[in-house]
């Protein structure tokens, strides 16, 4: 759950988490960063050097779902231990 791969207007780009804390991630294509994103519980930011709001909330969307995957994993896990 550190890397997914993009499929926006008709091109692949890479987006993937680039610290083990998972606050920073980025968007690449196959020529560079296009987009980074740095966040926490209480603020964030994104740099990008492409105009380009689809691909911006994409990379927004791709991060907000693998933590609600990781919450719920989480949460299993402690259930798990709760009913042994």
């Amino acid at each position: 759950m550190t890397k997914a791969l993009i499929y926006v207007h008709n091109k692949d780009f890479n987006w993937k988490y680039d610290n083990m804390w998972n606050s920073k991630w980025s968007i690449k294509d196959s020529e560079g960063t296009l987009i980074n994103y740095a966040g926490s519980s209480t603020s964030g930011k994104i740099d990008s050097n492409v105009d380009d709001d689809l691909l911006i909330l994409t990379g927004l969307s791709v991060t907000n779902y693998y933590w609600q995957i990781t919450i719920l994993l989480v949460i299993v896990f402690l259930m798990w231990m709760y009913w042994l």
